[in-house]
């Protein structure tokens, strides 16, 4: 980018659109191979040691539990990363049997879960941090695929820093099974070797910040690859390159630091999966990445679908499965 576009730029007056929805983004995360070790031996020096597979006695009341899995998808889209639960049996019951607690609901342990979440290539995109109460019935305003689960969402780092949320399982999506029970003796090494079950997690989210197309004096900030803006009276077109400039893109590779401006002397692409969805149908970004000597402005180039049909077309961003608001832009 030569002087001249970058002063265009400046005199253009990028400023971020600050219209915020408090609409919930909904994550559908898939996990495989997930195995829970019960707490069964007294003997420390036996513990994940055993490399067959183990079959974990009861979770009684009071014993500790953790849940190992691999995330393989979010929301349809291959991901991966990992899903560890540490828990407590705690059964509650309002008519117990012995050795279950008497209880006014239904519960089954209280927990702390984390979703570590990674795109295809292993890069770290972010970690969700939840806390709760296993089983039983959804809390009231849940979405209604939660079947089971009392859980918030207490923070995030990465893509998902100060989301606040809800979240829970869907047992009753295809292929929603519950875990395989192993005791703690067996070596964790062979969880993926001698395998487990799968479960589906629903995660109702409320980010602190959401990707959003930069709009000045009501015009969105995108442009043809020659820097003029897309106008009615310079329509894009369809299988066109356009370049458009927007905030909230999160974390960048190979990083700043938080608050300062991106680097003239090399390129820092967003560390998140950036698409543009053009009337709706999503498309992979051909390059997200901070815009130099700004704090909080990125560049995205993106593709004009072919077919798109003469129209006002919907131009709208998506970062890390968040989607932010839609701006109009002419197709001709």
């Amino acid at each position: 980018m030569n002087r001249k576009q970058i002063t265009f730029l400046i005199m253009w007056g990028l400023t971020p659109c600050l219209a915020q929805s408090q609409t919930p983004v909904v994550l559908n995360v898939d996990v495989e191979n997930v195995v829970q070790y019960v707490d069964d031996s007294t003997d420390f020096t036996k513990l994940a040691t055993v490399p067959t597979a183990t079959t974990g006695g009861a979770p009684l009341n009071f014993r500790k539990f953790i849940i190992i899995g691999d995330i393989v998808a979010v929301n349809g889209t291959t991901a991966k990363g990992t899903l560890v639960e540490s828990a407590r049996a705690i059964t509650m019951r309002p008519s117990p049997t012995p050795g279950q607690a008497i209880a006014d609901v239904n519960r089954n342990n209280q927990n702390e879960v984390t979703f570590e979440i990674m795109g295809p290539d292993g890069a770290t995109i972010g970690t969700i941090f939840g806390s709760g109460l296993g089983n039983g019935p959804a809390p009231p305003g849940v979405p209604q695929a939660i079947t089971q689960g009392n859980n918030a969402i207490i923070a995030g780092t990465g893509a998902f820093l100060g989301i606040r949320g809800v979240f829970g399982q869907n047992t009753a999506a295809a292929g929603a099974i519950t875990q395989r029970v192993a005791s703690m003796t067996e070596d964790p090494a062979n969880r993926r070797v001698i395998g487990g079950n799968s479960q589906k997690y629903v995660l109702s989210i409320l980010p602190i910040t959401r990707p959003e197309i930069v709009v000045n004096s009501g015009l969105p900030a995108v442009f043809h690859t020659d820097f003029t803006p897309v106008t009615t009276d310079k329509p894009a077109k369809g299988g066109e390159v356009l370049i458009l400039f927007a905030s909230g893109l999160g974390a960048t590779r190979p990083g700043v630091d938080p608050g300062q401006p991106f680097p003239s002397d090399k390129p820092q692409t967003v560390n998140s999966p950036v698409q543009v969805l053009v009337n709706g149908t999503a498309n992979d970004a051909l390059y997200a990445g901070g815009y130099p000597g700004a704090p909080d402005i990125y560049q995205v180039n993106f593709r004009v679908p072919d077919g798109t049909a003469n129209t006002q077309a919907s131009i709208q961003l998506s970062v890390a499965w968040i989607p932010g608001s839609a701006v109009k832009i002419p197709i001709q």
